[in-house]
């Protein structure tokens, strides 16, 4: 079992680039993998800093996943489809299709 950071306008934590949060909703880095915490206590304490730093509040979510990045199908499978509708954008389309 893993641990996500979710707020419920931002989305979900995907990580920090130069002291900053990144959230799927607000996305425009190609990401799409969400990093996790490998316990409840180490998600709890990098929330209280996260939602300090966007002052809004977030909720802890567990995952079952041994994955430290969990990629977005595993999210979606999860049932945090609806905050990752921005990461889809990124996804590689790979198609052998010969048109």
């Amino acid at each position: 079992m893993r641990y996500i950071i979710i707020n419920k306008h931002e989305g979900i934590f995907l990580g920090n680039s130069l002291n900053r949060q990144i959230f799927s909703n607000s996305l425009v880095l190609p990401i799409i993998k969400a990093y996790s915490f490998a316990n409840r206590a180490e998600a709890s304490e990098y929330a209280d800093f996260v939602a300090e730093q966007i002052q809004k509040k977030v909720v802890i979510k567990g995952i079952k996943t041994k994955e430290k990045y969990i990629p977005i199908d595993v999210l979606i499978k999860s049932g945090y489809g609806k905050y990752t509708e921005k990461m889809l954008g990124f996804m590689p389309a790979i198609s052998e299709t010969i048109h």
